[in-house]
């Protein structure tokens, strides 16, 4: 049993971390104010939300576009939460290396406490052995544990000399009221002629300390990813059309005393038509695959007297559940060797915008520019191996709805979906693809 949740609980992430996608660089310019890339500046935004593992949480963002370069994005955050979790994380992104136009650098570092996070993954003898977070497992067969953790990430992004990055490094978009009305990126024709084509590579480490039922663990993994980004979208923040496509392979090595290596590849693809406005300022239909297929599963490692399989944890690995797929369902719900899911969302943007003229969020240097409606529709399972047949078979389902804002440039979404299991509601940035 120990050993079982040692290689499950290997890197279980920070959840506010998770940021998704992280979108290509960009100067946004919006038309209603003059000279707006001066004016971005810092903002200090305090808010609260709520996320099933977490509780009701309070939080307060430092947030600047620009800092250091015009196309630069930063955010400090301290959050606590009800059920005693604690965290503070520093990003920034799209940072160009002198010398190097063509190559951006994406980093984090965050510290964290939680009073609780639920793990559905690994051998429940409450269950009678039944393994949790397998396509069949019980909604109520997890393990609630507390973690500290210490992690950081450095990616980079290699704009590849084809398409429109053969002859433009950063593009300059023109909003009107949060929507692009001039310097699009793409949208239109193939992606090797219209879009931007990166290659990324990432490094990251994390060290954990765990309090399981069993006693307590220290875990650490670091490793790579490597992938390819083919971006063909008009506005990465919240594309109207155009489609997105990439590829990883990401590994846990042997470096820094990791507890045990494993390897992963994954694909997803994305694809965007805008509608007819009709009497909206904007409708959008959105669809979007993934899927991911741990390698070493089967592998594993003799330590003394336990055996060490080399599998990531359910929040690295092949995996459903949480705020960027499946959102019905709690994070990383279902995990496997291998998982495939699809997903629908309709969007509009309606022309009443209530928050654009409220001095109470004008005073704490909010601009919104949109809200938006969302209708969603998800599909998929995980497997015990990557079968085509197997992968359609007892789909698991959600639907929901979800309202987006588009604050300061930055997306802020609030999910709430239901399946069979129950409701979730789930809140973060960044539209979900």
């Amino acid at each position: 049993m120990r050993s079982a949740l040692t290689y499950i609980l290997l890197s279980a992430v920070l959840l506010m971390s998770l940021n998704g996608p992280v979108k290509a660089q960009d100067i946004l310019l919006e038309r209603s104010l003059e000279h707006s890339q001066d004016k971005q500046g810092a903002v200090i935004i305090p808010f609260a939300f709520y996320l099933q593992t977490l509780g009701v949480a309070a939080a307060v963002d430092v947030a600047a576009r620009g800092l250091l370069q015009p196309q630069d994005v930063s955010n400090v955050v301290l959050m606590y939460s009800t059920n005693g979790s604690a965290y503070l994380y520093g990003e920034m992104f799209y940072l160009q290396i002198p010398g190097i136009e063509r190559l951006f650098v994406n980093t984090f570092v965050d510290l964290a406490h939680y009073g609780a996070l639920d793990l559905y993954s690994g051998p429940n003898p409450e269950f009678g052995g039944q393994w949790a977070g397998r396509n069949d497992s019980h909604k109520d067969n997890y393990f609630r544990i507390k973690s500290n953790s210490a992690a950081m990430q450095l990616q980079g992004k290699w704009l590849l000399p084809v398409g429109l990055g053969r002859d433009q490094i950063i593009s300059t978009i023109e909003l009107d009221r949060g929507i692009p009305v001039s310097g699009f990126t793409g949208g239109h024709g193939p992606v090797l002629f219209n879009g931007r084509t990166f290659l990324e590579t990432t490094m990251f480490y994390r060290n954990q300390d765990l309090k399981l039922p069993m006693g307590k663990q220290n875990l650490t993994t670091a490793g790579y990813a490597t992938g390819l980004l083919m971006e063909n979208v008009d506005f990465r923040e919240n594309p109207s059309r155009g489609s997105t496509l990439e590829a990883r392979y990401t590994k846990g090595t042997k470096a820094f005393n990791s507890t045990v290596p494993w390897q992963m590849a994954e694909a997803s693809y994305s694809r965007f038509f805008t509608l007819p406005e009709g009497i909206r300022r904007q409708r959008v239909l959105a669809l979007s695959a993934w899927s991911a297929y741990v390698s070493s599963w089967d592998d594993y490692t003799v330590n003394e007297t336990e055996i060490m399989p080399h599998r990531p944890s359910p929040f690295l690995g092949a995996s459903l559940g949480g705020r960027f797929r499946f959102r019905a369902y709690p994070e990383a719900r279902f995990s496997d060797k291998a998982t495939l899911y699809y997903t629908a969302e309709y969007r509009f943007i309606p022309h009443f915008n209530p928050l654009a003229n409220w001095d109470f969020v004008q005073r704490i240097g909010v601009r919104n520019d949109w809200i938006q409606w969302v209708f969603f529709a998800e599909a998929g399972r995980v497997a015990p191996s990557w079968q085509l047949r197997m992968l359609h078979e007892d789909l698991k389902y959600s639907a929901g709805a979800g309202f987006r804002l588009f604050a300061n440039q930055m997306v802020v979404r609030v999910d709430a979906g239901v399946s069979n299991e129950g409701a979730q509601v789930q809140m973060f940035i960044n539209q979900a693809f």
